[in-house]
């Protein structure tokens, strides 16, 4: 099927007006990819009556962003991350539940589940589980349901260092299903560009937010819109835990920067400044001193060796994407390298780093870099999810690969 450069700017506008999600030029292949799948997926092959159906079928809406957002996601995703969860975030929002006062999480942007089902299983280690109000949205409802059944494959399980599959999940055939007692999670399709759902809000807000991995989709106007909805969401004193790799945060959101050992967290200020001894969790919290000052900069202070940062060879070729997508080609190159120093199989390095060369103007090294991305690929079947990759294919990155290629020998004729 062929389409206008007009028609691709209608249905990536429409995308943008209703969900926020844009299309910069480093991911214009990877959005035509979706775009393809989900036109295919109606039994469409013209782009004018795929949009005239657009405005008038939900579903395909539905189906339509599910494809151009599909995330890389598992088990227990940035490990520091969860321990600065169980270490500093639930001893202070404890300290401030008093009783038996139910504790409000929100994962926002949860795609296939894996991330609210890592919370719940770190929340019943903590004995925190009967007495957690647990929710997870996303903006694709083909997601929500996947995560509601509630089954994954190996994949998923990839960081398993600690055995929590065998107790946590029952084996069903060569998937794995969540055990009932994880279950306690409220799931709902639900946009970030809209207000937190209002049965929780009547509640009193969320005492933590995670959102990670899903701002870096959005332009500077849109995450401005969602960040400030999520501040609005929390309560007096709520955590909001980011990525490493989205975009900064406004500074009139008017949150607290906390340092941890896995990097800045936010919190929305108490209403009277303090500082507090955070009562320790059963055997899994540590005791931790919160000091505020007038610069609303947070030092966390646990009383124990701060966990040794790490960063992976995914997260190094994510932020080669970002990189990209900001214009910066020479930053990069430099992450992706350092992903394929880490790992030479991540066939998503290779293809970016073969962008950022050919933006560079070194046209030989970019072919190097490409012929060696392919070969990877060739390894897979066309239908295989690529690590790395936010969930794309084998076959979409290798109809990546050859429109590269094209761009290249154009560069050099």
């Amino acid at each position: 099927m062929s389409w206008s450069e007009r028609e691709f700017a209608t249905i990536a506008a429409l995308i943008t007006h209703e969900f926020g999600v844009t299309f910069p030029p480093t991911r214009r292949i990877f959005a035509e990819a979706a775009m393809r799948r989900a036109i295919g997926l109606a039994r469409e092959r013209n782009a004018v009556t795929y949009l005239e159906r657009l405005r008038n079928e939900p579903a395909l809406l539905r189906t339509l962003i599910a494809e151009v957002t599909i995330g890389e996601t598992y088990f227990f995703r940035d490990a520091e991350q969860f321990e600065a969860i169980r270490t500093i975030v639930l001893p202070d929002i404890v300290r401030r539940r008093i009783g038996d006062a139910r504790l409000r999480i929100w994962s926002a942007g949860c795609s296939t589940g894996e991330e609210p089902y890592s919370l719940a299983i770190l929340l019943d280690e903590c004995g925190l589980g009967d007495r957690t109000l647990l929710l997870a949205t996303d903006v694709s409802s083909a997601s929500i349901e996947t995560a509601r059944r509630g089954q994954y494959g190996a994949w998923s399980f990839r960081r398993d260092v600690a055995g929590w599959r065998e107790r946590c999940f029952e084996r069903t055939g060569k998937r794995w299903t969540i055990a009932t007692a994880f279950r306690r999670i409220e799931f709902m399709v639900h946009n970030l560009m809209q207000p937190a759902p209002a049965s929780i809000i009547s509640a009193g807000g969320f005492d933590l937010i995670v959102c990670r991995n899903v701002l870096l989709y959005f332009d500077r106007k849109t995450v401005e819109r969602a960040t400030h909805l999520l501040a609005d969401a929390l309560v007096p004193g709520g955590w909001l835990l980011m990525s490493p790799t989205d975009p900064p945060l406004p500074d009139e959101l008017g949150l607290e920067s906390v340092l941890t050992p896995a990097g800045i967290a936010f919190r929305r200020p108490l209403p009277v400044m303090e500082t507090v001894q955070v009562a320790q969790l059963p055997q899994l919290a540590v005791p931790v001193t919160i000091h505020a000052t007038p610069s609303r900069r947070v030092n966390v202070s646990p009383r124990r060796t701060p966990v040794r940062s790490h960063v992976d060879a995914e997260t190094y070729a994510v932020r080669a994407l970002n990189f990209l997508d900001t214009s910066q080609p020479h930053q990069a190159a430099v992450s992706a390298r350092r992903a394929l120093f880490l790992d030479r199989s991540l066939a998503v390095a290779h293809l970016t780093l073969a962008r950022a060369l050919r933006l560079t103007g070194s046209r030989s090294a970019a072919q190097r870099a490409l012929r060696r991305g392919t070969a990877l690929l060739e390894a897979h079947a066309p239908e295989d999810a690529v690590r790395g990759a936010g969930g794309a294919s084998a076959g979409t990155l290798s109809a990546v690969a050859a429109a590269e290629f094209e761009l290249l020998v154009g560069t050099s004729s």
